[in-house]
């Protein structure tokens, strides 16, 4: 989760119920190490490791790459691991854990080491509906459950957007060996697939409402001419049941970030959550433990009504012009930026193309901003 790579501009110190801000020195330049953890008693646990910049700095928080964990129950429970990885996000392979347990959480990096309070597992009723509604700004991504029956009124949703897209310009044929022929799909530049971990803090809570059930909670918002619902979209969602404290902690950050900009990144010295360090290394962290809740969902743009507008701004300024066919390898040729596009009937050829249309290679190639390479989960009938 990319998403937590932030800035926050004020500092939090709160008991389980209210937060409080002291006044910040921005001449402060000590790094805080930042946790974002949850232990998924369902197996594989992931936590999110990362240390802030001063708050001077234009650069977002720097990934912790390696790190040594102990997850231990009340049950009796200790399992040990050391992982590493570029993006900060560690993945502890575990199996099945007890939903009843308690469970404690040390880290151990080379910024020092942190410990968690022991906490308690909730597990999230399941996720009845995710929708897309449609908004005069654009569309948000509605989420409805099931009623729980967890004593837990609290609930945080973590969101995995990915979407198929097309560059500017499609690029059906390849320019090699001094000629054009027809690409081959493992020759495809055009057709890419780009995915996106919502940053927003997702939460809400059904405390003063009779039934414990989530109806038509916005937890994700698409812009009017985002590209994301140009030609299909999938949306991954994780719900979570928290604790009242984890509440109050998610809700203290969404409001400070909804008032100065953003969360983890660029930050004061001194912040506290349900972690505590063990040595001089200031720490801002939060453990939840439950069993969530899942549902991966689809839309295509042929759904939409009235249809999705939209554009890619990347591509302002793309052109196309066309060339007679004998005269094509002599262009591309001496040209590798341009690549050709389609075959074109422009006058009576007895059946045959006459042109072939072009563009520049950054028009046709989508890579700039996704991969070609399709998702395992990815699926064009759901």
């Amino acid at each position: 989760m990319k998403k937590l790579l932030f800035l926050i501009t004020t500092i939090f110190l709160f008991s389980c119920e209210e937060p409080y801000t002291p006044v910040i020195d921005v001449r402060d330049n000590s790094p805080i190490a930042i946790i974002d953890a949850f232990i998924d008693v369902s197996g594989n646990s992931i936590v999110h490791l990362s240390h802030s910049v001063p708050l001077t700095s234009d650069t977002s928080a720097i990934p912790i790459t390696k790190a040594d964990f102990r997850l231990e129950s009340d049950q009796g429970l200790a399992l040990e691991f050391s992982t590493q990885s570029p993006t900060g996000e560690h993945v502890l392979p575990h199996g099945a854990l007890s939903p009843t347990a308690k469970y404690k959480l040390t880290v151990q990096t080379n910024l020092g080491s942190f410990e968690s309070e022991w906490i308690e597992a909730y597990t999230s009723s399941d996720i009845k509906d995710v929708k897309l509604v449609r908004t005069d700004l654009g569309m948000e991504v509605h989420v409805s459950s099931e009623e729980n029956q967890d004593k837990s009124r609290f609930y945080r949703w973590q969101i995995e957007e990915t979407w198929r897209f097309n560059s500017f310009f499609v690029s059906r044929f390849i320019f090699k060996n001094g000629s054009v022929f027809r690409r081959t799909d493992e020759e495809n530049i055009s057709h890419c697939y780009a995915q996106n971990f919502a940053s927003d803090i997702a939460i809400a809570t059904t405390e003063n409402l009779e039934r414990n059930e989530i109806t038509d909670q916005v937890i994700q918002f698409v812009p009017n001419m985002s590209d994301k619902l140009g030609i299909r979209y999938s949306v991954l969602v994780k719900q979570y049941s928290i604790s009242k404290a984890s509440f109050v902690f998610w809700n203290t950050l969404k409001k400070n970030s909804e008032s100065v900009g953003d969360l983890f990144g660029s930050m004061p010295s001194e912040l506290q959550g349900n972690f505590t360090s063990k040595g001089n290394m200031p720490v801002l962290g939060w453990v939840d433990a439950g069993l969530p809740a899942k549902k991966r969902v689809y839309f295509s743009a042929v759904g939409i009504d009235p249809p999705w507008a939209f554009e890619t701004p990347f591509y302002k300024g793309c052109t196309s012009d066309i060339i007679l066919i004998p005269d094509a390898p002599t262009l591309f040729g001496y040209n590798p930026q341009l690549v050709p596009m389609d075959e074109l009937y422009l006058f009576e050829n007895n059946g045959e193309p006459t042109h072939y249309s072009y563009t520049t290679k950054v028009c046709a190639t989508c890579t700039n901003l996704g991969t070609t390479t399709t998702p395992i989960f990815w699926s064009e009938n759901d």
